[in-house]
């Protein structure tokens, strides 16, 4: 069996070392590691090429993408030969064993379930929502109990393992780069396949100042994120969990006052959603105030308050 491992990144230079390094480590080497240096001006490139490693495929992009848009220029997915393949970021490394444990587990769950698309592990130290390794049907991914939506704020993180089925369905759906965060959306709803989910810790996850979530290139990733919020809305709204449905609904209407253009789409889910948003009059108060103040102007206010989180 062989492994895939995917890991972008831009101006993090002794990050995706120490990235690269953890992998190098482990006991399991028949891996490759595809590093997609979206656009760094640090010398990222040349410090990797100093570390001579058979293992390693650089691909260099000439500019800053952002993740979904380097995935997609890079064509990596249809570059990739493992057997099985996860997503590493540059900040983000494994712990010693991790690939022994991905191993034992692939051969186990991949063998016994014919459906199961992917093994999923959490970055905490302790997650309380899971237990040992629990199983969930990705018919479920709307529902309020499904591993990923059980903080209520969002799809929670996990480093997921996944097989050539999921790599099947994904180069079905990841057409252009606003596809990204979607397709994983489409591959679920659309199929009857499985997922796994353990609090068995494998690697650490830093919360870097230079992450999304604390707002870098969120010029880039407002018009994926809206993109996404309204597609999943419009398709699948019908089926999701109360409390899923309504993050939906206030991520849809946040992502339509930072992206401009979009004065008649909040109206339409204003009149659409009303009892929601009566029930959250702050919405209501936001909506007036996005007629007089600009959406670029709001944008920034968001990127302040992201600068400024403490938490996932």
């Amino acid at each position: 069996m062989k492994i895939s491992i995917i890991t972008c990144t831009f101006n993090r230079k002794e990050k995706v070392i120490r990235n690269i390094k953890s992998v190098l480590d482990q006991n399991f080497k028949n891996i490759e590691q595809f590093i997609i240096d979206d656009g760094s001006t640090d010398n990222t490139i040349q410090e990797i090429d100093k570390l001579k490693l058979n293992h390693i495929k650089l691909i260099s992009l000439k500019t800053n993408l952002g993740q979904p848009a380097a995935l997609f220029e890079s064509n990596v997915f249809n570059l990739i030969n493992g057997d099985i393949h996860f997503l590493l970021d540059s900040d983000d490394y494994l712990l010693p064993g991790a690939i022994d444990k991905i191993m034992m587990d692939a051969k186990k769950f991949f063998n016994e379930d014919k459906k199961l698309i992917s093994i999923n592990y959490s970055y905490e130290d302790e997650n309380k929502d899971i237990k040992g390794y629990s199983k969930f049907d990705t018919k479920d991914i709307f529902k309020d109990h499904y591993a990923r939506n059980l903080t209520n704020k969002g799809f929670k993180d996990y480093l997921s393992v996944r097989n050539k089925i999921y790599l099947g369905e994904q180069l079905k759906y990841f057409k252009k780069p606003s596809d990204w965060y979607l397709s994983y959306y489409h591959i679920c709803a659309k199929n009857n396949f499985t997922e796994i989910f353990t609090n068995e810790k494998i690697y650490n996850m830093e919360f870097s100042e230079d992450t999304v979530t604390k707002g870098l290139n969120i010029e880039k990733y407002s018009k994926w994120s809206l993109n996404t919020r309204k597609i999943v809305y419009e398709e699948y709204k019908s089926i999701m969990g109360i409390i899923y449905k309504q993050y939906t609904i206030k991520s849809l209407f946040f992502n339509y006052l930072v992206n401009s253009g979009n004065e008649i789409n909040k109206l339409k889910l204003f009149f659409s959603e009303k009892k929601f948003f009566f029930k959250n009059f702050y919405l209501i108060i936001l909506l007036i105030l996005s007629t007089i103040i600009p959406s670029s102007l709001i944008l920034k206010i968001k990127k302040i308050i992201k600068m400024n989180k403490k938490i996932r």
